[in-house]
């Protein structure tokens, strides 16, 4: 599942419209939909955001467990976010 689908399935989840989201952490509906869309990533502030306010992990929407040998080389902001 990509980010765009699993950004969509946790908000749905969270029972949130894409405004309530978007007023959530901060954006114009439109970039959420965005997201949702595949047309746009979230920043890293943004997507800890996203998941506190749809109730999943960052892990869950990064899929950090594929990734893992990739981490080492993340910015120390990415490697806090990824710690959540």
């Amino acid at each position: 599942m990509s980010l765009s689908d699993k950004i969509k399935t946790a908000r749905k989840n969270a029972n949130l419209t894409q405004q309530a989201l978007a007023d959530l952490i901060g954006v114009a509906k439109s970039t959420v939909a965005g997201y949702e869309k595949g047309d746009r990533e979230p920043d890293a502030i943004k997507l800890k955001l996203i998941a506190k306010h749809t109730g999943v992990t960052g892990g869950y929407l990064l899929e950090l467990e594929d990734v893992q040998p990739l981490i080492q080389t993340l910015s120390a902001e990415a490697m806090a976010f990824a710690r959540l």
